[in-house]
């Protein structure tokens, strides 16, 4: 009976004892997307909340884990805490000094300190040996983020500059190559002598880099157009040159050969004079 009604004598009462909300289980959504995981939950009937936190392990918009736990028990009112990775929690370096190393010894420092090695580029020096690194694009002693690129400038070796005289009377184009041990180590390519101004000279360029110089002293030969030009005495050590010996040019490596406008020379004419036919035949003889 209902509460409050008398009863008659004995009576048989029912009682219903509650069992509580009906519960399920949590499943465990480590490491699924957080759309699928919502997705799931709203069909559930679930009721949730998403928090950002940094991970080391999961991936950015990866569930990390939930309170209540995975394979616990929930009911409709239970409010389910998903958390969400952001990506790797960021670290923080300080760059080292790489320059007057190797470029190897170099490369393995900067990925010894958590950093990534960069773009390489050349650059001629007189200060450093070839081979060991003039610049880097981060500052040493900088704090940058882990994994943060490096660039690296390495010497390609120092290097003499000639500045090459082209003689005054050069109109035809030439190209001016640089030998070292009877090997072509540099050229210029073709070059007009119409187009220099003041000086009239060309710029080589001759890096350590380019042969196998075995001292800082070092002899080279500049050939004209073919033909040899110029004894250059190079030093590396100060960037500084000398001619050893000049060897003159031949005139037709220098101007084309003259066009003569004066008239051809005609031969004296012959006189053609008619004989008397003989027989019906002519004769010719020639007038002096």
């Amino acid at each position: 009976p209902e509460p409050g009604k008398p009863i008659k004598g004995k009576m048989e009462i029912v009682v219903k004892v509650s069992l509580g909300p009906k519960t399920q289980v949590l499943d465990d959504y480590t490491n699924y997307n957080i759309t699928t995981v919502t997705n799931n939950l709203d069909a559930l009937g679930i009721h949730y909340v998403t928090k950002e936190v940094f991970s080391d392990d999961v991936a950015n918009g990866f569930v990390v884990g939930t309170i209540p736990a995975a394979g616990e028990s929930i009911n409709p009112d239970t409010e389910v805490v998903i958390y969400v990775s952001k990506g790797a929690t960021t670290r923080f370096v300080k760059v080292g000094d790489y320059t007057s190393m190797t470029e190897e010894v170099a490369k393995r420092m900067i990925e010894g300190d958590g950093l990534t090695v960069g773009k390489i580029s050349r650059q001629e020096s007189n200060e450093y040996p070839i081979g060991y690194v003039i610049d880097q694009s981060q500052s040493a002693g900088s704090t940058v983020s882990s994994g943060t690129t490096i660039n690296l400038t390495v010497s390609s070796g120092s290097a003499v500059t000639i500045y090459l005289p082209v003689p005054a009377e050069a109109q035809k184009p030439f190209v001016a190559t640089v030998f070292y041990n009877g090997q072509s180590i540099y050229t210029t390519g073709q070059v007009d002598p119409a187009t220099l101004t003041g000086n009239r000279e060309v710029k080589l360029t001759i890096s350590r880099s380019l042969a196998d110089f075995s001292s800082d002293v070092a002899t080279v030969m500049v050939q004209y157009s073919g033909a040899n030009y110029i004894e250059y005495r190079l030093n590396f050590a100060n960037g500084e040159y000398s001619k050893s010996q000049v060897y003159p040019l031949d005139p037709s490596l220098l101007q084309d050969a003259p066009v003569s406008s004066a008239p051809p020379v005609e031969s004296p004419a012959s006189s053609v004079a008619s004989t008397p036919t003989v027989s019906g035949q002519q004769t010719a003889s020639v007038v002096a």
